[in-house]
């Protein structure tokens, strides 16, 4: 934002989040929160895979700009591979390559044209973040792109995932290595757990995070702008 204060008449500021909305408040009184959200035709349920006997994907998408929000949970993960050996994998999907010893991982370059593709057969989405004001200020797309697609997903207990993730009936929300380990635990043990988990998100992001239910606010405030425009 501008550190000077914006014109309010026919000017309008949409705020992905409460927190960006509360900073935008100081420099301009007609702030609206609209959520971050996806193309839920696009980003779709597969077949639920169940136990068919292949290792639990857990899937991980960002670019090399966000691998550092990654990188602090490599020794949990490293546990959860201990602790579940070949019964679980990890699937990372980006610009760059990532190799970690002790991880059984398959690197996906990120394509946005095939990223529906390669998160259809992950089992479980997750996003970590550092605890700060730039992870608060984030809107929590890769969390929805996994809930979208009817993933179970374990996210930052932090910002905005808060008001995404119902703990325990939607998803995970996990904090501290012991919260994530037993989070992952649960869902990797549990596959019908995963099935739960991954329709009640499917139906939180078609109902509130999606472009469908979104749409009409989008074109009455662009009407309420054009119509302040020639008044």
């Amino acid at each position: 934002f501008a550190r000077r204060s914006l014109p309010v008449n026919g000017a309008l500021v949409i705020a992905g989040n409460e927190f960006l909305a509360d900073y935008a408040r100081r420099l301009h009184a007609n702030v609206v929160v609209v959520p971050t959200v996806i193309d839920t035709d696009r980003y779709r349920p597969s077949p639920f895979q169940g136990t068919n006997g292949a290792p639990v994907v857990i899937g991980w998408t960002g670019s090399h700009s966000s691998r550092p929000h990654l990188m602090p949970a490599i020794p949990m993960l490293q546990q959860v591979q201990q602790r579940f050996g070949n019964r679980v994998s990890f699937r990372i999907i980006s610009d760059r390559k990532l190799s970690v010893p002790d991880l059984h991982i398959e690197n996906r370059r990120w394509n946005s044209a095939t990223e529906p593709e390669d998160l259809a057969d992950i089992d479980i989405g997750i996003m970590p973040l550092p605890d700060n004001d730039w992870s608060r200020g984030k809107c929590g797309f890769k969390g929805l792109q996994y809930m979208g697609m009817a993933k179970a997903v374990v996210l930052q207990d932090i910002g905005v995932n808060r008001s995404i993730v119902q703990h325990g009936t939607n998803g995970f929300l996990a904090t501290t290595p012991e919260q994530w380990m037993d989070s992952l635990g649960r869902l990797i043990e549990d596959a019908d757990l995963r099935r739960r988990q991954g329709l009640a998100a499917r139906e939180t992001v078609v109902e509130r995070y999606s472009v469908a239910a979104w749409r009409d606010r989008y074109l009455q405030l662009f009407n309420e702008l054009i119509e302040q425009r020639t008044t």
